[in-house]
């Protein structure tokens, strides 16, 4: 009876893994879509930036360096807003670039280095599970089946070891 508890055991704790990482794929495409929607709106504000200063016939530096050295503090935190503005758009560019040129075995370290908690907490709230039926999708599953199975034998290695420690050095 113990060893199929054991079995069991065994079986929840790999299955547990492989369900958890097979979501890594479709987790990833919705992230991937809120960060596009992200950059098309920060691409959007940059534009109208660009054009009010080709407007005002100033190279966007110029008019930028204007706003940030005005004597006016409402319109020095403009021109602070406006860089953010700005660098929000490369930076989401980067991103998004990085994000959508990542070889499936290059994802989960591509990820952590670009994520952006608000785009995952958003993603998360809107998260809709799947199980892609690709290589990638089995290769994420075979992959936390592993990880699952590496831990709960990692985790019985450790506590014999604890167990045989207390047995030979008795308080």
């Amino acid at each position: 009876m113990q060893r199929l508890g054991t079995r069991l055991a065994d079986f929840l704790t790999g299955a547990a893994g492989a369900l958890l990482t097979s979501q890594f794929p479709a987790f990833y495409g919705q992230y991937l879509q809120s960060l596009g929607g992200r950059l098309d709106q920060a691409r959007l504000q940059a534009e109208r930036l660009r054009d009010v200063a080709d407007s005002l016939d100033l190279p966007l530096e110029l008019y930028l360096q204007r706003l940030l050295t005005n004597s006016d503090a409402a319109i020095q935190f403009s021109g602070r807003l406006h860089t953010e503005i700005l660098k929000d758009e490369a930076r989401l560019t980067q991103a998004f670039r990085q994000l959508s040129e990542a070889a499936f075995w290059e994802r989960p370290l591509v990820f952590a280095r670009n994520f952006e908690l608000a785009i995952g907490q958003g993603t998360a709230e809107r998260f809709q599970p799947a199980f892609p039926i690709t290589l990638e999708g089995f290769a994420y599953t075979g992959l936390g089946l592993l990880l699952g199975l590496g831990v709960l034998y990692g985790s019985k290695k450790a506590v014999a070891q604890l167990r045989s420690t207390k047995v030979r050095n008795p308080a």
